[in-house]
């Protein structure tokens, strides 16, 4: 249950809707310029839009799997240990899609379609039946850090070690953030004559 509907369905829909809102309605509507034209540096702007949509969706996405645990297995012996491991697993996972989504909402006006192709092709159908890929999937950076932080092999024999998940989630989440930073700078003001 909490692999496929909250891992799986629940985390990357909420970094999905906060990371794409992040520079989504404000490219479309044209007040980036607005944002740019201030003496920031692009950085800045790019880490706090950032640390908003991820602490919004970590928010949301560790609470729901915790009040879920609670609920679900309240009377579960060892469950303590399975509800703690899978909110920090969520709220990982939260945070290294939140990343990924902030940084496409700056590289396509479409980000929201293209988040959801990912999660569905990528996420959803390639990593599940591909095992050979798991080091490429965010969903699978969550199941192992979900695994380490308290589930205890209880996932599936294929997860990745705690270690190798939180590296990767590191590696992907910096990435995302420099090729935020980074098109957010290619970002032109318009001069007027």
């Amino acid at each position: 249950m909490f692999d496929a509907l909250l891992i799986t369905l629940l985390v990357p829909l909420i970094a999905l809707l906060f990371g794409t809102a992040a520079f989504g309605a404000e490219i479309e509507d044209g007040t980036v310029v607005y944002l740019l034209a201030k003496p920031v540096p692009r950085a800045a702007v790019v880490a706090a839009k950032f640390a908003v949509a991820c602490a919004a969706a970590l928010i949301l996405s560790a609470g729901s799997t915790l009040l879920t645990g609670l609920i679900a297995l309240s009377d579960v012996n060892g469950a303590p240990g399975v509800i703690v491991g899978y909110a920090v697993g969520a709220a990982a996972g939260a945070v290294v899609y939140g990343a990924v989504f902030v940084a496409l909402s700056l590289l396509t006006s479409r980000a929201l379609v293209g988040g959801l192709i990912y999660m569905l092709l990528w996420e959803g159908v390639l990593a599940n039946f591909l095992s050979g890929i798991r080091f490429l999937s965010v969903r699978q950076y969550a199941l192992g850090i979900a695994d380490a932080a308290g589930v205890n092999g209880q996932i599936t024999p294929e997860t990745l070690n705690g270690t190798t998940a939180v590296a990767l989630a590191v590696a992907v989440t910096l990435v995302a953030a420099i090729v935020a930073v980074r098109r957010l700078q290619a970002f032109e003001i318009p001069q007027s004559d």
